[in-house]
């Protein structure tokens, strides 16, 4: 069964508007059954990786099920982090870590840490437990928006971390939960919100940008929204991982319909540039549930049993060897407005 053409639509490039390109992948939606094979092309201007053609705005939210992942997890509760002496110390560090690689400034605010912690920062830089989670450390203040937000986890640790928080979230079902514990977020997309100007310090877009259709107007907006030296920080499926060539249709980057747009390091520095913010730190972090997670997905659809092919502790070398060399299949950015 083939997609609705009526529901289609050819575009050019939605980063550069070019329209030269080469096909990279045909696929279909693995995880959760959409009818249709879906196309993704890869720009010979800027590099991007998009859909084409590709679900219209105004009709992907049929694409979007009741079981699809965002949607399901309730708002943490507590901090995991805690209060421990240890904790505090390395939150600081944390913080340390972020500013150094941004001038010393976090938007309306300047930290000059010891030379005895600028030096644990650059070490601490380097270790996953601080690269999975850069904005968790006191945010005494600051203010924060979420784009995309969910069912509220992550604007909810970070309320509880004394950042001023709130989100956006289109879909009924996840703000719904957001609302019900009390979060700040309003039921809009990212395309259709009136952003003030100049207000946030930082803009977090986790697995985000690949869901919108304007990725260059999207960036101009946030970074009009954005204080001087404001941090944009969010992930994105990487499409220059090693694992988006092995796994081909079934790699869980493309998640068609639903991503419009795939980067690539190169790409996503364009589109920075295009939209006015420098790229402060790029790189790569990795889950293992991701590397067999398409050809898993079409086992489950097809009624089969999928098990792994190699053993969980050489998956986890592979994967963290791949985000060493920037062939991990998420990668993770910081993007600051100029002061």
């Amino acid at each position: 069964m083939d997609t609705d053409p009526s529901l289609l639509q050819w575009i050019a490039c939605p980063l550069c508007g070019q329209d030269r390109s080469r096909t990279v992948a045909v696929t279909r939606d693995w995880r959760h059954g959409s009818p249709g094979m879906f196309r993704y092309v890869r720009c010979g201007q800027c590099g991007l990786v998009y859909a084409n053609p590709r679900v219209r705005p105004d009709q992907i939210h049929l694409f979007y099920p009741n079981d699809y992942g965002a949607f399901q997890r309730e708002p943490a509760r507590q901090v995991a982090w805690g209060k421990k002496p240890h904790t505090e110390w390395f939150k600081q560090i944390r913080k340390a870590a972020l500013a150094q690689k941004c001038g010393n400034r976090i938007g309306r605010r300047q930290w000059a840490a010891s030379h005895v912690n600028r030096w644990l920062a650059l070490a601490a830089s380097h270790s996953v437990v601080c690269r999975k989670s850069p904005l968790h450390f006191h945010g005494d203040g600051l203010r924060l928006l979420d784009v995309g937000a969910g069912t509220g986890e992550f604007l909810w640790q970070m309320r509880e971390l004394g950042w001023e928080a709130e989100g956006i979230e289109p879909d009924e079902r996840a703000l719904g939960v957001c609302r019900e514990h009390g979060l700040q977020v309003a039921g809009t997309t990212i395309e259709k919100a009136d952003l003030p100007a100049e207000v946030f310090d930082v803009v977090t877009v986790w697995q985000t940008l690949e869901h919108v259709c304007d990725p260059a107007g999207v960036l101009k907006k946030i970074v009009g929204a954005l204080v001087p030296a404001g941090l944009l920080v969010g992930s994105i499926p990487n499409a220059a991982s090693w694992n988006r060539i092995v796994q081909g249709e079934y790699w869980w980057g493309y998640d068609p319909p639903r991503h419009y747009v795939v980067f690539s390091p190169t790409a996503l520095r364009k589109a920075f540039e295009m939209a006015g913010l420098r790229t402060r730190w790029v790189y790569c972090l990795s889950s293992t549930k991701g590397v067999f997670a398409g050809r898993a997905a079409r086992a489950r659809m097809e009624g089969r049993q999928f098990s792994e092919p190699i053993p969980a502790w050489a998956l986890r070398f592979w994967v963290r060897l791949l985000d060493r060399l920037g062939l991990g299949d998420n990668l993770w950015f910081v993007g600051q407005k100029a002061v």
